[in-house]
């Protein structure tokens, strides 16, 4: 509580929020064992991190398993990219808008869908504890 961003653990506190183990996701947070081919891959299609910036979630939701649509949380900004739409990334010191409308997210203008209702909600809050800090 009070913190700001620099002094969190993000890590943790995206963890909690989002709770991994519950899901039925890809998740990567180990990018020594990640294969390079999935995170140019990532880097390509939509995870444009600066080189000053920590990835600490890369999670896969394209077909194929190959990191082309998914989306990621940094120590600054949350990435994503779905099947058939641009890339997309919000800082979270410019989070301005974040509402489910009809169990989509809408995140300054954009819309984010991970497939599931619950999984929407808890990215929701984490983006809306994420722009208060």
């Amino acid at each position: 509580q009070g913190k700001t961003l620099t002094q969190s653990d993000l890590f943790g506190l995206i963890a909690d929020y989002l709770d991994f183990s519950s899901e039925n996701e890809r998740v990567d947070s180990d990018f020594i064992t990640i294969s390079s081919k999935r995170l140019k891959n990532a880097t390509n299609q939509f995870l444009k991190a600066g080189p000053d910036e920590r990835i600490f979630y890369l999670v896969d939701q394209s077909m194929l398993g190959n990191l082309k649509n998914g989306f990621a949380f940094t120590d600054k900004a949350f990435y994503w990219k779905a099947i058939l739409q641009p890339n997309h990334a919000a800082y979270y010191t410019e989070l301005q808008q974040i509402k489910i409308e009809k169990d989509i997210i809408n995140i300054n203008g954009h819309f984010f869908d991970t497939g599931k209702r619950s999984f929407n909600l808890k990215i929701a809050l984490l983006l809306k504890r994420l722009s208060r800090m």
